[in-house]
């Protein structure tokens, strides 16, 4: 589900929001009651998801689980959140399947809270542009090396608990395995430093399906492109470290791979 859009003529408010309004909150926190309160089956539940929140309550009073755990929401938006998280998870694990998956019902509440998190059935994720999330939908469809890195890169960019490195490597195997075969298809143990060095020592040799400034469908663009991918600072050791990926990084990187295999699923980047 998507955020609801304003009535025509309306401010848009902002697309999606970090913290959690009053109202979301609320929703939440009743959603939460639901069903971690009340029964012995619903109080055992409350157990499991504060051992998987490593919360802490005394020997012999397992009806005091919920407590702790209503204690740990009131501490901010992301406990919150976590809270929900390991729910979702607890709920999954479940062998009794519900007639309305619970996360449907998260996801609504998150979405009309205009969240930067939605709910799926793995857990919370991160809420991708619709755009962005058509075309990774899109270029996953067929499996190939490259697909398979490409969904492993989003999984670590848009996971509750991220990766943003992990995501940054897995987003230049994705791009590897799809323009390695194109570009250098007869180096050895080749990597995307030689494609990126083929296009840019031998543009006149290639052609991007893309028209350009200059109308000559040149490859500096991609070139560009490629260069904001390599290297990824966590693939080689440095004499100088580098700050940690942030998961903005991340998520931008493996949308701009995103794109670049689509376009190489779609013939645009050849030899002339």
């Amino acid at each position: 589900m998507q955020p609801i859009p304003p009535r025509a003529g309306r401010r848009v408010p902002g697309y999606m929001r970090c913290d959690l309004s009053a109202a979301t909150r609320t929703l939440l926190y009743g959603w939460l009651d639901t069903h971690l309160l009340g029964n012995a089956d619903k109080s055992e539940r409350a157990v499991f998801v504060a051992a998987g929140l490593d919360l802490d309550f005394p020997d012999g009073r397992p009806d005091w689980a919920y407590g702790e755990i209503r204690k740990h929401v009131r501490k901010g938006d992301e406990e919150l959140l976590d809270v929900v998280h390991v729910t979702l998870g607890v709920l999954r694990s479940e062998s009794t399947v519900p007639r309305h998956p619970p996360w449907q019902e998260v996801d609504r509440m998150l979405a009309i809270g205009r969240s930067a998190w939605k709910a799926t059935a793995e857990g919370l994720v991160h809420r991708a542009d619709p755009t962005a999330q058509a075309a990774f939908d899109q270029v996953i469809v067929t499996p190939s090396s490259a697909s398979i890195e490409l969904a492993e890169a989003w999984g670590q960019a848009y996971a509750r608990n991220c990766n943003p490195g992990d995501a940054w490597d897995h987003a230049i195997k994705a791009v590897e395995a799809a323009l390695i075969p194109i570009v250098v298809p007869r180096k050895a143990t080749a990597n995307l430093g030689d494609v990126i060095g083929q296009l840019r020592g031998q543009p006149h040799l290639w052609r991007l399906g893309i028209r350009g400034r200059n109308r000559d469908h040149s490859v500096e663009p991609l070139v560009a492109m490629l260069t904001l991918l390599w290297p990824d600072p966590n693939r080689h050791g440095s004499s100088t470290p580098e700050a940690p990926a942030t998961p903005e990084e991340g998520r931008a990187l493996v949308n701009l791979a995103t794109t670049i295999v689509q376009w190489v699923s779609e013939d645009l980047i050849k030899r002339r």
